[in-house]
């Protein structure tokens, strides 16, 4: 079945109990995720991702989970849906219900301790997410211990690092040279100039 609107789009994802494949499903998915926050309002796209969550194969949850997070704020009315994932015993879901809090910034705080226990996580994927997503939602309590990241050994969980300081802005000024030390690392430039770019005027004058 070829996806060629939006009707088309809304019909997969309705369509779990008519056995469409998964390929299908996670197509739809993440077309309609990528369409964002205004169409997913215009249409009601929102619960109609959410009943996704509930089938049985992983990958077509985290896709649901991924479309939710890029829907915005029609996404975050199933935050405490999403909420229930961050928990899940598949890393890749795990991960997407993370970044998709992660997505709605602020009104995630409250999921704040349980990212936080993700930052262990034994999957790097998950332990990224995490380590970025307490940037995005504000977790300025955690700065400190997001910080520590910086010098991980693992190149990704080191630019997920830099991401958080970036997403903390201002506020992590006072990490501005241990993500400046990153930009020597090409592996990290990218991450720490972002990041650097966010850190406030005086940091970009300094470093860039």
């Amino acid at each position: 079945m070829q996806i060629t609107s939006e009707w088309g789009q809304l019909e997969v994802v309705n369509s779990l109990a008519q056995g469409k494949s998964k390929a299908e499903l996670i197509r739809s998915l993440q077309s309609i995720g990528m369409k964002g926050e205004l169409n997913a309002m215009q249409h009601g796209y929102a619960s109609d991702v959410t009943t996704c969550l509930a089938h049985g194969d992983p990958d077509v949850v985290a896709a649901a989970l991924e479309a939710l997070g890029n829907m915005g704020e029609e996404g975050a009315w199933y935050m405490d849906e999403i909420g229930t994932h961050i928990r899940a015993s598949n890393s890749k879901v795990r991960a997407a219900a993370v970044a998709a809090l992660g997505m709605f910034g602020s009104q995630s705080l409250r999921y704040e301790d349980q990212i936080s226990q993700l930052i262990n996580d034994k999957a790097e994927v998950v332990m990224a997410g995490a380590i970025a997503a307490l940037g995005q939602i504000g977790a300025e309590e955690k700065m400190e211990t997001v910080s520590k990241f910086l010098d991980s050994p693992s190149p990704v969980i080191a630019a997920a690092a830099c991401q958080a300081m970036g997403a903390f802005s201002a506020s992590a000024e006072g990490y501005a040279d241990a993500v400046a030390k990153k930009l020597a690392d090409e592996r990290l430039r990218s991450a720490a100039m972002s990041a650097i770019a966010n850190l406030g005027p005086g940091v970009n004058e300094k470093y860039m």
